[in-house]
């Protein structure tokens, strides 16, 4: 499995069908939070990753800058802006983890498991 695949898996989970001829997830226990969670991690992991990469290119702009004072200042703005980025990315993720483990967790409903048939009658609300 590559790192695509991976990354993949923990947002979207794979369907397959099961040898009984329905439709099971694969890769969540059928809970809507925990889909919710994946989403939020990867999410983080991404603008991460994000950062860093802006944070060591504004680094060698400023490295490469030789003195230059406008280089040199874009260059630390743009490392401010990544910093900046990054404390109201893990701010956000804070809030959201409160508002998931205070407020949402105990209402969302499990993801439906079962024959195609029987997901859509739970889905309809039959």
């Amino acid at each position: 499995m590559n790192v695509f695949e991976y990354l993949l898996n923990i947002v979207i989970p794979s369907v397959k069908a099961a040898e009984t001829g329905g439709w099971q997830p694969s890769g969540v226990s059928g809970d809507a939070n925990e889909l919710i969670q994946r989403t939020l991690d990867l999410i983080l992991i991404v603008v991460v990753v994000a950062a860093v990469i802006f944070i060591m290119f504004a680094g060698i702009q400023y490295v490469s800058s030789q003195g230059d004072a406008g280089k040199a200042k874009t260059a630390m703005s743009s490392i401010t802006n990544a910093i900046i980025g990054l404390v109201v990315a893990f701010a956000a993720y804070a809030l959201v983890q409160l508002v998931m483990t205070n407020i949402i967790k105990k209402d969302i409903q499990p993801i439906p498991t079962g024959t195609a048939t029987q997901v859509i009658a739970v889905v309809r609300g039959a």
